[in-house]
């Protein structure tokens, strides 16, 4: 999708896609970085609205495992 060159003549930064729809544009701009390259920015052709995703870690550093561990043996396991 890169026109441009991004060094010197030479295309070399690239943006390789197998959904065009997806994309309205890809413009190659002076990098934020100290680069002889220059960067290319896509934009897509829609905004898309990033979905929240909540989720947790279990916490396993040991002084939890042993707590786990020490109430797994004083369960009264004959209720189950």
């Amino acid at each position: 999708m890169v026109e441009t060159p991004t060094r010197g003549d030479n295309i070399l930064n690239v943006f390789i896609t197998n959904v065009l729809n997806y994309w309205k544009k890809v413009k190659v701009a002076k990098s934020f970085v100290r680069s002889n390259h220059k960067m290319i920015i896509a934009y897509l052709r829609e905004t898309v609205k990033a979905k929240r995703t909540d989720f947790s870690f279990r916490d396993v550093r040991k002084h939890r495992k042993l707590n786990m561990w020490k109430e797994l043996q004083d369960f009264d396991w004959n209720v189950i």
